[in-house]
This record gives structure tokens, C-alpha cells and sequence, in this order.
């Protein structure tokens, strides 16, 4: 004989079943678990991009965006995903719901200029992103790729919905900077993490110093 045990559409989770077989004579009880699990289902395709892979800056939705050799990301609280134009000289962001692109900060050209108007601000090669709490935008930058690291900030008004100002943090010298090589970048509520290619340094908020942290 079979038993089949069928469950609710959408419906996920552990139970117990007994099950109790007689057969007018003898008697025998069977407990037993069933677990029921969500299938997974996975997505690989273009978020947006062109699909030919031809390099660009140009804002839009899906494929209908071009990026510039995107190099940092970072995402944040609500879902949208940052992206550093390492040759574009921009920063980008996504709305993964809609795959609309749109640029929020660079002029496109080279350069570490600051600007209450974050689209009128210049940045450098970006090599790192990092997004707090909040919305505001951290972005770590070489503007010649040599060793010197310039830290941006650049502030997000969450009632309007606007980026701005773009702010330095930091600019100076970092032994065995990765340039090129972009940097792995984490934030806390005290400072910044990033890699170099043999430590791992801190930017502190309060003192706009970096130091050591840990040495492999």
C-alpha cells in the first residue's frame, strides 16, 4: 500500500506525522518527521550594463545603462547598489527593483574637486564604496594611482532624497596601497576598513587618521 501526504501550496516547515495501520487484528503505530523545504530558484543575467559589453557612462534602465570598467560596490539598506566607473569617473547607482541607473556624483572627469552639487565634484580612480546607516556614501579613491588615498564623503538627505555635499575625509600617503586592484572596504559606526596588499588599515572618523589593524 502507499500513503501519500500532500501539503498546502506555499506552505514550509517541519511536522510530525503518525500514522496508525490496522488491520482488524494487530495494530501498529508509525511517528515519523516531514519537512517540507522552499525549492530555490536562482537569476543570472544582466542587471544593466550593455549587453555587448561596450564600455560607456550613460545613464538608463536594464541594458539601456553603460558603465566605464565598474570596479567598487556597495549596497545599501533599501537596495540599491553603488557602483564606482573606474575609468568614467563616476558614481552610479542602481535601483535593483528597476534596474534603473543614474549617475549621483563625478562630472566625468578626473580630479578630486568637492562640490555642494555632487555631479559638479571630480573624483579620482575609484577603487572602494561604503554606504552607512543612513544613506551616506563613502569613497575611497586614487587620483594618480600611486599611493596616495583620497577618502570622500558624500552626504545623503534622507527627507529629500538628495546626495550632496561631496566632502574630503582624508588624503595622504598609504604603504602598499592596491592600486589598481581595487580595495575590500567595511564600514562600522567608528571608521572605515579597507585592505592594502598586506594589512588590513583603519580610517577612524574621530581622529581623520588611518592606521594598522592587522598585519598578515
Amino acid at each position: 500500500r502507499t500513503l501519500t501526504i500532500k501539503h498546502q501550496a506555499n506552505i514550509t516547515g517541519s511536522a510530525t506525522v503518525t500514522v496508525v495501520i490496522h488491520d482488524g487484528t494487530n495494530q501498529s503505530t508509525y511517528t515519523f518527521r516531514v519537512t517540507v523545504a522552499p525549492a530555490l530558484s536562482y537569476y543570472w543575467g544582466i542587471l544593466a550594463g550593455s549587453s555587448s559589453g561596450g564600455a560607456g557612462s550613460v545613464d538608463g534602465t536594464g541594458t539601456g545603462a553603460s558603465f566605464n570598467a565598474p570596479e567598487a560596490l556597495a549596497l545599501d539598506s533599501s537596495g540599491n547598489l553603488f557602483v564606482g566607473d573606474w575609468n568614467g569617473f563616476k558614481l552610479r547607482k542602481i535601483n535593483t527593483a528597476t534596474a534603473q541607473v543614474t549617475t549621483i556624483a563625478g562630472n566625468g572627469s578626473r580630479g578630486t574637486q568637492n562640490n555642494a552639487n555632487p555631479l559638479q565634484s571630480s573624483f579620482g580612480y575609484i577603487q572602494g564604496l561604503a554606504v552607512d546607516s543612513t544613506g551616506n556614501l563613502y569613497v575611497l579613491e586614487s587620483p594618480n594611482l600611486n599611493s596616495t588615498l583620497v577618502i570622500r564623503k558624500i552626504a545623503y538627505d534622507a527627507n529629500t532624497g538628495a546626495y550632496g555635499p561631496v566632502t574630503t575625509l582624508f588624503d595622504g600617503a598609504v604603504t602598499g596601497l592596491n592600486v589598481g586592484n581595487g580595495l575590500l572596504v567595511a564600514r562600522d559606526g567608528s571608521g572605515l576598513y579597507f585592505s592594502t596588499q598586506n594589512d588590513l588599515r583603519k580610517f577612524t572618523f574621530a581622529t581623520s587618521q588611518v592606521s594598522v589593524v592587522a598585519n598578515g
